[in-house]
């Protein structure tokens, strides 16, 4: 817990407690780097957000936290029933996967591993801390300035990683975001008794898509999957058209059968975006604070782990006399992220069941929400509101 009453000087400050922030303080700290970890929230609130591939070993074991997330409540998917391009549904099984299955994760014990872990590596970690600027000091280093339990809080650092997830940072020199598309989630929770199928489903209908996976404590959520300017305003008509749309699914709707809703449904942010800068002198973005992924790829959370620790491998280059290491991580997030949209684009592409649902001839015109070939600087990127 940091002191409001002390000087609080570290190399690097991470602001964000997430997995980016939490693997880039690890990794950091691992190094020999002093670290503070600034975090808005206390790891106690629930996250939407739940899906690992088998791929989230690779960093997990080096993490060294692979056998305490082996010994969580956490649920194994043998993989994925897709609903998608046709009426007929077809697996995709994760059993030659040499790293196993993958996994539906309770976030809020997932986020706090990462975080323990951090601190056992030697991080500083303050949470329920709000940040309130981030400034330049005369000898080029930055001042954070925050609240705690109500007191002022002021950090100083070398260097600063912004990952704030989808929130603010109070950092001027941070690019605004550009948007590729506009999904929202409308997300229910229900109690499953059932034990029934674990694998993750993927329903496409002329609206949107359906998303359903199980989640420990024998929770399940599902979720609609539109544009958040085709839904009702008004939480009543969301409930009803909510519901009018499961009932014209055929799986979601199996799915969903017998189980007891956990409470009001909620709409969460699902839209595809990155800023238009990255990096800068002595900063960087990481994780959703960067860029993020649709919830169809089943990868944020994995990209953002793997965004975190690149982000810490610049910082330590830069810290060591290699300045530039901040600008060339900039540089190859933006050509993994348009090689993931390219990949994208073309799922997307293959529902043509609806065409004229505008939900799906957005996603088929190739002006939508594209990014240019030429992926740095990023201003270079074109976004069609």
């Amino acid at each position: 817990m940091l002191d409001p009453t002390g000087a609080n000087a570290f190399d690097v400050v991470v602001i964000g407690g997430g997995p980016a922030g939490s693997c880039c303080a690890l990794s950091l700290a691992r190094r020999g780097v002093s670290v503070a970890v600034v975090e808005r929230g206390s790891y106690e609130a629930p996250k939407v957000g739940e899906t690992l591939p088998p791929e989230i070993r690779r960093l997990l074991e080096p993490l060294g936290v692979w056998e305490h997330f082996l010994a969580g409540d956490h649920v194994r998917s043998p993989g994925t029933i897709s609903v998608w391009g046709s009426e007929r549904p077809y697996d995709n099984d994760l059993i030659f996967s040499p790293y196993g299955s993958g996994w539906h994760v309770d976030r809020k014990r997932f986020d706090r591993m990462l975080a323990d872990a951090a601190m056992a590596a030697g991080s500083e970690f303050s949470p329920k801390t709000a940040v309130r600027s981030c400034d330049r000091n005369p000898d080029g280093g930055w001042r954070v300035k925050a609240r705690i339990a109500n007191c002022p809080l002021e950090l100083s650092c070398r260097k600063l990683v912004v990952a704030t997830g989808r929130s603010g940072c109070g950092l001027a020199q941070i690019g605004p975001r550009a948007h590729l598309d506009r999904l929202v989630g409308v997300v229910g929770f229900f109690q499953d008794t059932t034990h029934g199928d674990t694998r993750t489903l993927v329903e496409a209908c002329e609206t949107g898509w359906w998303y359903c996976a199980s989640l420990p404590q024998n929770r399940h959520i599902v979720a609609f999957m539109t544009d958040r300017d085709l839904i009702p305003g008004a939480l009543g008509r969301l409930g009803e058209a909510w519901r009018r749309a499961l009932h014209r699914s055929v799986h979601a709707r199996a799915r969903i059968s017998g189980k007891v809703p956990l409470g009001p449904l909620r709409i969460v942010a699902a839209d595809t975006y990155r800023r238009t800068r990255l990096a800068g002198d002595g900063w960087v973005a990481a994780g959703d604070a960067a860029f993020t992924y649709d919830p169809l790829s089943s990868q944020g959370i994995h990209k953002a782990m793997a965004s975190g620790l690149a982000a810490a491998e610049a910082i330590a280059a830069s810290i060591s006399g290699a300045p530039e290491s901040m600008f060339e991580y900039a540089r190859k997030a933006d050509e993994a992220f348009v090689r993931y949209w390219r990949i994208h684009e073309n799922h997307y592409r293959r529902e043509v069941r609806w065409p004229n649902s505008p939900f799906w001839c957005r996603r088929h015109k190739s002006h939508y929400g594209h990014p240019k070939d030429s992926v740095y600087p990023p201003d270079e990127f074109l976004i069609a509101r």
